[in-house]
Parts: C-alpha cells; sequence; structure tokens
C-alpha cells in the first residue's frame, strides 16, 4: 500500500518580485525510511511560463565539526571548542521528468523558480505534484505576485540651523494596489543626532500605475557636512522592502536670529538715507549664505501707488561712480606696466569726442581736475549720449574750467566710454 509523505511547508509563496527578478521557492520531506523514485510536475499554471519546475534533489545530513570565529579574544586566552552541526550534503538531482533514485536516510527537495516579465499577471497560481513510486502523490499549491515600486528623492540640502521640506515621490511600476510605508533613518544613528527627519514614517495608497509624493521636513543643527541616510520601503503587505540610500548636505547659515537682526538692520538704514532700495548678499568661504532684496527697484509716479518689486539677484543696477575705482586701477597697473605714461596727453591713447579734451593729460583724468564738463546721464538715457551732448554743449573749448584747477566728476564716465585708438 502506497505511503503517505509530508512536505514541508505545504504550500509554496514566491513572493512579490519585480518583472526581470527572479525568486526560489522550495519545499522538503522529513527523512524517508524506504527507496523511493521520485518526479515532479507542475499543473494549472496561471503565470504564462514565468513559474517552472528547477530541480528536484536528494540530500543526507551530516554531522561535521566547526570552529567558530574566536574573534579578537585577549592574549592567553584558548580559543573555543570546534562544536557539532548538521550540514546537508546533495547526493543526487534530477529535471523532475527523471525519476530520481532516493535511498533510505535521504531526504527530497524540490525547487520551484518564479521569473516574472512584464506581461505577467500580477497574481499567479500554479500546483506542484510530487509523485514517488511508493507513497501517495503530493500536491502543494504555489503562489506568486509581481510588484515593483520606484522611488525617487531629490538632492536635500538644508542649512545649518534651519530646516527643509523634502518630497519623495514613490511610483508604482508593476503589480496592484498596494500601500507603501516609508520610513526615514540615519545609517549611522550615532553619527547625526542633531539631524531629525519628520514625520518617522508616512503611508501611502498606490493605485496600479499611480505616482504619490510623501513630504518630510529635514532638520539639521550640526556642523556642515553629508550625513548619509537611508528610506526604507515596505510595500505589498511587507513581502517587498528595500532601502533607498540618501545624502543630507547641511550647508552653512547664519542663524535666525542673525537673519532677522539683519533684515532690522537694512531695513532702518534704508529709511534713515532715504534709499528706495538695495540688494544684499553674504558669502562665508566662497559661498553665498544669504540674500535678499529691500525696498524697491522702481519708486512709483504717485506717491500713494504700490512701489514696484524688490530687487533681486538679477536686477540691473547703474553702478555710476563705481567705474572710478576699477578704472583708476587699470590705468595705473598698464603705468606700472610701461605701456601708458600719466604725463602724457590722453589724446595719445584715446579717440576722445570732443578735441579739445585730448591734450589733457592722463594723470589728471584719474585726478577728476580735467574740466570736462560734467553731464550725468538723466533716467533712461545712455552714458555715451550724455558724454555727446556734453560734447555738443562745448564744441568750442568743452571744457568748464582749465584742466588741474579745480576737481569734477565727469573724467571717469567720459574716459571709461571712449574709443580706443592704441592697443
Amino acid at each position: 500500500m502506497p505511503t503517505t509523505v509530508n512536505f514541508n511547508p505545504a504550500s509554496i509563496d514566491c513572493g512579490v518580485i519585480p518583472p526581470g527578478g527572479t525568486s526560489i521557492g522550495s519545499t522538503r520531506c522529513e527523512v524517508l525510511s524506504a527507496p523511493v523514485n521520485v518526479t515532479a510536475s507542475m499543473s494549472h499554471d496561471t503565470s504564462g511560463g514565468a513559474l517552472t519546475l528547477l530541480s528536484v534533489k536528494s540530500f543526507i545530513t551530516e554531522t561535521q565539526l566547526e570552529v567558530p570565529d574566536p574573534g579578537e579574544l585577549p592574549p592567553g586566552t584558548k580559543p573555543p571548542p570546534p562544536v557539532k552541526v548538521q550540514v546537508p550534503v546533495q547526493q543526487g538531482q534530477s529535471n523532475g521528468v527523471t525519476p530520481l533514485a532516493v535511498v533510505s536516510g535521504q531526504y527530497v527537495e524540490v525547487n520551484i523558480q518564479f521569473a516574472p516579465t512584464a506581461s505577467t499577471p500580477d497574481t499567479s497560481t500554479a500546483t506542484l505534484l510530487i509523485s514517488g513510486d511508493t507513497w501517495n502523490p503530493v500536491s502543494i499549491p504555489i503562489g506568486a505576485n509581481v510588484g515593483e515600486l520606484a522611488v525617487s528623492v531629490p538632492s536635500i540640502r538644508v542649512k545649518s540651523g534651519w530646516s527643509a521640506t523634502v518630497e519623495v515621490t514613490v511610483k508604482s511600476v508593476a503589480g496592484p494596489k498596494t500601500t507603501a510605508k516609508l520610513i526615514p533613518y540615519a545609517s549611522l544613528p550615532t553619527t547625526v543626532p542633531n539631524v531629525i527627519v519628520t514625520p518617522p514614517s508616512s503611508s501611502l495608497s498606490i493605485g496600479k500605475g499611480q505616482s504619490v509624493t510623501a513630504k518630510f521636513t529635514v532638520s539639521a543643527d550640526v556642523y556642515p557636512g553629508s550625513y548619509d541616510w537611508a528610506i526604507g520601503v515596505w510595500a505589498f503587505d511587507n513581502a517587498q522592502s528595500f532601502s533607498v540610500p540618501v545624502s543630507i548636505i547641511v550647508e552653512y547659515a547664519l542663524s535666525q536670529y542673525a537673519v532677522q537682526e539683519i533684515d532690522q538692520l537694512v531695513t532702518d538704514f534704508l529709511a534713515n538715507s532715504h534709499i528706495p532700495g538695495l540688494m544684499l548678499a553674504i558669502q562665508h568661504g566662497g559661498k553665498t549664505v544669504y540674500e535678499r532684496g529691500y525696498g524697491t527697484v522702481q519708486l512709483p509716479s504717485n506717491p500713494k501707488a504700490t512701489p514696484g518689486p524688490a530687487p533681486g539677484p538679477d536686477t540691473h543696477f547703474q553702478i555710476d561712480s563705481l567705474t572710478k575705482v576699477f578704472t583708476a586701477i587699470a590705468v595705473l597697473k598698464l603705468a606700472e606696466d610701461g605701456k601708458v605714461d600719466l604725463d602724457e596727453k590722453m589724446g595719445n591713447y584715446l579717440n576722445l569726442a570732443n578735441g579739445n579734451w585730448e591734450p589733457i593729460p592722463v594723470r589728471s583724468y584719474l585726478g577728476m581736475i580735467t574740466g570736462i564738463p560734467d553731464r550725468s546721464a538723466r533716467p533712461g538715457q545712455i552714458y555715451q549720449d550724455a558724454i555727446d551732448s556734453a560734447a555738443a554743449a562745448h564744441s568750442n573749448s568743452g571744457l568748464d574750467f582749465t584742466p588741474g584747477r579745480n576737481t569734477n566728476t565727469a573724467t571717469s564716465t567720459t574716459s571709461s566710454s571712449a574709443t580706443s585708438s592704441a592697443p
């Protein structure tokens, strides 16, 4: 009479696997008391070929001595003694079609592979039939699921002493609707006690093919640097889990108290100095750590009207007399290199808008004692137009006073706007 043999587990769950991945499920029987020839096959397969019978194997269990790892023992300490361990040793293998001869004292293990593709159903089932010529056939239900999530985490940068909001997007790439749980954690918790991510976890319900976003707040009160974190992801009833590495970049920043003090200082300065607006930038270590525009870039013609927007990083300001600084330094550098003589006529180096301006020495231009008329550009007028206007208005002498006798402020604009006739 055929005997009954039990296999454990009584059903095989291949888990939740993404398309292109593989998993191995197995079941095994107890040690046999009699020889048998074993075959195996699959039926009622709904996976479209993703589930396959991988192998039928036979094993014996041997007792072997294993020497434990002594680790870092103090000098003179005896190493731990060997211990006896049970080790499976394979005896035979078959593809399931060819009978595998198994002798008494061995056990049988049957392996199933699940290798889904993009066209594999979300849920697949099959039945594994294990037959022995002296047993009753054994039926093992098989279950397998397809599922894949893609997690996108942007670059996380937070200023020291501040906080930043981070949006983590989870997309269902394959598989049915699921709930994904996200848990951010520090890879080395003892090294980043002052980097905090809240909330400590987030659960997202994600439909098939959908994308859902979770928001986290990252706060850092540590020295600037890069801190290693990760986001653990659990989905498909915790049958699938993985982690996404995350780097949190902490940058140097002014404290919130310092920012409040700066803002108040600049606001008071604008009010007391009657300045419409300004753009402030503070740098530390070659990087901009704070920038803000104050006031307005344009006052309204009607005092009761709303002023224009505040200046920004891209606002263009007229530099006006700032040209005097770098123009003077540039000319003095040329003089130092022997390319310009400060006592020579400016006409030797530049073609000026008025011929009467050319005999004036270079030195007088740098000292703003040329006598050239001061015709500042009106709002909306370019400086070259102002220069041409001054030249036309003084076509006879072109000067307000004899060079070297007084001081004016138009020189820098004139000289820096002229066209050079020399290399």
